[in-house]
């Protein structure tokens, strides 16, 4: 059997876990964090950057690799912010968004998606009000 896989974007898919039967269309976290870093990295008006994402391999991948990335592309970046929450469990993501305005980042990098990434993104455009 041939796996033809169309969204698995942790790395670990091919990378430690790779298996011959399985083939990933879409680009792994490591790629796409690659790209989002060159967009930050030449933002020279970005100093602070705050990472939040869901606790579970892929939010673990996009964190180490925005880490890693930016810390080789603008080491003068300020990493404000590295957490992981409960993947769709949080209902009220206030608490996060009020660190995430509290410490002044001008960028937030995040691998959330579904609800998680609409209770974010409206959680922190509140706070920002």
């Amino acid at each position: 059997m041939l796996f033809l896989n169309y969204a698995a974007v942790d790395p670990a898919l091919t990378n430690d876990k790779c298996n011959f039967w399985h083939f990933r269309f879409d680009a792994n976290a490591d790629i796409k964090m690659d790209a989002l870093t060159d967009s930050i990295a030449a933002d020279e008006s970005i100093k602070k950057v705050y990472i939040i994402g869901q606790d579970y391999s892929f939010g673990k991948a996009v964190a180490a690799a925005a880490n890693r990335f930016l810390g080789e592309k603008r080491p003068d970046i300020e990493i404000v912010g590295d957490e992981l929450h409960p993947i769709g469990k949080v209902k009220d993501f206030t608490p996060y968004s009020r660190k995430i305005v509290a410490s002044g980042a001008q960028a937030v990098i995040t691998g959330n998606w579904g609800a998680d990434m609409l209770g974010l993104g409206k959680s922190i455009d509140r706070e920002r009000l």
